[in-house]
């Protein structure tokens, strides 16, 4: 039968069955000249008994025709990849995927392809360094369209060395990278970014060096500033338990998210966050314990949505809302926080407020909500709250309205009867 018309999306699961290569070959895929996309699947037992020289041997005969976008290979047991993965006459490929290919110990030259835009690998944990070859060899312009790249549970991974950059311009158009459970990942990052959007590092818990591993700090008074791209629109530190250089990230005007989640910095050099709130912001757990987020008493006008949680020692927020309208406050396991700051017009766009386990809490600002756009209010166990806010009525918006604590400690705002 004639299957050189296929089109779109080929997989082709349970290559371990194939033992001889050549049968591999009658695929014909380099006949299959509309095939958009390819996936190459291999079963996830991955035992000694598998040979991995047929199965370099499979994937070479499996070369599909140049004009290829997409190709994912899953599960392959072999140590390296055959030449024509990474191939430039794969010059229509934009999206490649190397998933759980657990034995390869080199990812190959994919410097070359020029329209690629979204690079990933995933569980390829005997993956122990990424060097120059994945750039090409003499590539003046590595990588020209890639836009995403991401690195998911690759435990023996501790390299990647740089290319030279200062000579080279290297992922000038890269937008995402995303470092996930990669747990002792060292060396430094690429040197520069001028595209990078949103920074992803989670679960590299060796990463002490790694944040300062972007070479451009520079001296700056008494601290090092971290010169991450000015295009910057999210940043996330996630579970980075020894960070030691305090965080400067002055310049970033593009900035929208800031997630904080389970990072502690040494020698008590946790940052004055104040300065560093943007559109949204959540500090999910910070150590050592943070107490303040400003220390001028202010909070930045550009701030929409604030979100912490897990912060024991933090007192409060700030003294007073001054030109900023907050839409969203969420504060959960802060015992110590005792109030939301006081401020004309302070919550006038404020849509959402959540206040949970804070047992220093007692009362709302002063006046209450003047918010008409508050559309949920909620209130859970906050032992020492005495009572609602002050002209409840007034929140014609309000569609949802929790409060979990003890009856006896809470007492209503009166309403005026009518006559």
């Amino acid at each position: 039968m004639d299957l050189n018309f296929l089109c779109g999306t080929l997989c082709i699961p349970r290559l371990e069955n194939v033992v001889d290569h050549r049968r591999a070959r009658q695929a014909s895929l380099p006949e299959k000249q509309d095939l958009e996309s390819l996936v190459l699947k291999w079963s996830s037992d991955i035992t000694y008994s598998r040979d991995e020289r047929i199965e370099k041997d499979v994937l070479d005969m499996l070369q599909p025709h140049q004009g290829l976008q997409e190709l994912t290979i899953n599960f392959y047991s072999s140590t390296q990849f055959p030449s024509w993965v990474g191939d430039p006459s794969f010059s229509n490929m934009v999206l490649l995927s190397l998933e759980n290919c657990e034995n390869c110990t080199s990812v190959p030259a994919l410097g070359l392809l020029k329209s690629l835009k979204d690079f990933s690998i995933t569980g390829m944990s005997g993956l122990q360094s990424i060097g120059r070859e994945i750039y090409g060899e003499c590539c003046s312009n590595p990588f020209p369209s890639l836009e995403t790249l991401y690195f998911k549970d690759m435990p023996g991974w501790k390299y990647w060395h740089a290319y030279g950059e200062e000579q080279v311009e290297v992922f000038p158009r890269l937008h995402k990278l995303s470092i996930l459970n990669c747990s002792q990942v060292l060396g430094r990052l690429p040197y520069y970014l001028p595209s990078l959007e949103e920074l992803v590092i989670c679960e590299s818990k060796c990463l002490s060096v790694s944040i300062s591993s972007f070479p451009m700090l520079q001296e700056e008074g008494q601290d090092l500033k971290l010169c991450l791209p000015f295009s910057l629109e999210m940043l996330k530190f996630i579970d980075c338990e020894s960070l030691e250089r305090p965080l400067v990230l002055h310049g970033l005007r593009f900035l929208e998210e800031l997630h904080i989640e389970n990072v502690c910095w040494r020698r008590e050099r946790m940052p004055t966050l104040a300065e560093h709130l943007f559109f949204s912001t959540r500090i999910p757990g910070i150590c050592p314990p943070l107490k303040c987020l400003s220390s001028r008493g202010k909070l930045p006008a550009p701030l929409r949505q604030l979100v912490i949680w897990d912060c024991p020692e933090l007192g409060s927020i700030a003294e007073a809302f001054c030109n900023m309208s907050p839409e969203q406050i969420e504060i959960k396991y802060c015992g110590k926080f005792a109030c939301l700051p006081e401020g004309p017009n302070m919550l006038s766009h404020l849509q959402e407020n959540t206040m949970c386990n804070c047992s220093s809490i007692l009362s709302f600002p002063e006046g209450g909500f003047p918010a008409t756009s508050l559309r949920k209010l909620y209130m859970g166990w906050c032992e020492k709250l005495k009572a609602l806010p002050e002209r409840l009525r007034s929140l014609t918006s309000l569609v949802e309205l929790d409060i979990l604590t003890r009856p006896s400690i809470v007492s209503f705002p009166q309403v005026s009867q009518r006559t």
